[in-house]
């Protein structure tokens, strides 16, 4: 939709479909709404809720066997504004990246009521995720605070409790996301009693402003990657590895 225009669309009920094999966006340069209730089903390859500077979009997927498949990226609040709301046993599955405002200027929220959110890697502030529900991700890049200690080893998750929330985070230990910390603010991760973590890629200070700091603290506890780790990419990165902690990168460390 055009500047200043506004539209709206519903996919409603078991059976309805909307697919589109390109981009979906809901709110390119004006407001959108999208609803998928009641068992609706959407596709896209690249989707997102607030396109364009000074756009508006809001989502909702809402109830059992309602979702929306984005097959590549899904950017809620790209360089709008977005919305996504998951509730009732809506489900949305992202391909790759899930980002929660992406570009500088942007806000984005993901609120969660009994739904779920799988994606091969979630980009957000971790205040920017509300409400209670369920996240699968093969990995983690955020604002806010991580740790991953003896209690995430064995089921690999943790719950994301701050102001109200109550959301699960399901994130493989063997994961093949990227993970990080610093995203657009100030995040740090740390990885202690044992725990061991394994991504593609690793990012500390990922964007513009944005500062990140690791902690690999005591025998067994690991951070491994099979790509580069990027200590400082676009912001500053920290990184402390004491007491017998562990840090393998199988590509390139690259500070600053």
């Amino acid at each position: 939709s055009g500047d200043d225009s506004s539209a709206a669309a519903s996919v409603d009920g078991v059976g309805s479909q909307f697919t589109n094999t390109t981009y979906l966006h809901v709110g390119g340069e004006g407001t959108g709404e999208l609803a998928i209730t009641n068992g609706g089903i959407a596709s896209s390859a690249d989707g997102s809720i607030g396109e364009e500077a000074g756009s508006s979009g809001t989502v909702t997927v809402e109830g059992a066997g309602s979702n929306w498949t984005a097959t590549g990226d899904l950017a809620v609040g790209n360089s709008g504004a977005g919305v996504l709301t998951i509730a009732n046993g809506g489900q949305v599955t992202v391909g790759a990246s899930t980002w929660v405002a992406r570009e500088s200027g942007s806000t984005g929220t993901i609120d969660f009521d009994g739904g779920v959110l799988t994606t091969e890697t979630l980009f957000s502030d971790l205040a920017d995720l509300t409400g209670t529900g369920t996240i699968n991700t093969g990995g983690l890049v955020h604002d806010g605070q991580v740790v991953l200690d003896a209690s995430y080893e064995a089921p690999d998750s943790f719950v994301l409790d701050a102001s109200g929330q109550n959301i699960t985070v399901n994130m493989p230990s063997d994961g093949t996301g990227i993970l990080g910390a610093g995203f657009n603010g100030n995040g740090s991760l740390s990885i202690s009693g044992g725990a061991t973590v394994r991504g593609s890629e690793g990012y500390l200070g990922y964007n513009l402003g944005a500062t990140g700091t690791a902690m690999v603290n005591g025998s067994g506890s690991t951070w491994a990657t099979t790509g580069d780790l990027h200590v400082g990419w676009f912001g500053v990165g920290e990184m402390f590895i004491w007491s017998g902690g562990l840090v393998s990168v199988d590509g390139q460390l690259i500070l600053g």
